[in-house]
């Protein structure tokens, strides 16, 4: 008996931006697992580069310049130099968001709610430098993942079930791309 082939399907390189992080590329999986934290999504059609930054701070303090994603309303700005640096690469750029949980719900001290304050951070953000974007699961009581597949030039949001812990290293698999409307 001769046995059944099965084509396999190739692996693709999944690569986790940690807090703090901004990466790019133009092939692969970017992924950022998100609690309060916000992720930033680009996606630049014309050029193929795609960037993922993870942010956990609201504001910089006063007068504080970063490279990276550790301040919600520095990051875009960082992530823009990255993934279209000239304002003639923006016409063909997607911009998303997703993330800014709110996980810790017994807290009634809205001051505590550091997600909201990451998620007004980075709209703001993104107002002031003339981008459009797409809000996906925002400001919910779960954690969620945020993927941007380069290959597919697409970026999708997953709840993470707080009972299903494995997701948080889990495969990708199916994911339905949660809709909203363009800021």
């Amino acid at each position: 008996m001769t046995p059944e082939y099965t084509p396999s399907r190739p692996e693709r390189a999944i690569t986790h931006v940690r807090i703090g992080e901004i990466r790019v590329a133009s092939s692969g999986i970017l992924k950022a697992t998100l609690g309060s934290c916000v992720g930033i999504a680009f996606i630049n059609r014309g050029t193929g580069l795609c960037g993922l930054a993870h942010c956990f701070l609201p504001l910089a303090p006063k007068g504080q310049t970063s490279a990276n994603a550790r301040y919600a309303n520095l990051a875009a700005a960082n992530l823009l130099r990255k993934v279209a640096p000239e304002p003639a690469d923006r016409k063909d750029l997607r911009a998303f968001i997703t993330g800014g949980g709110r996980l810790l719900t017994q807290q009634a001290d809205s001051r505590l709610q550091v997600g909201e304050m990451n998620v007004q951070s980075v709209r703001e953000s993104l107002h002031q430098l003339g981008i459009r974007f797409q809000e996906l699961e925002i400001g919910t009581a779960e954690a969620c993942n945020g993927i941007l597949d380069c290959d597919h030039r697409t970026f999708v949001s997953e709840k993470i079930d707080s009972g299903a812990a494995e997701a948080l290293g889990g495969e990708v698999g199916a994911i339905e791309d949660k809709e909203s409307t363009w800021n």
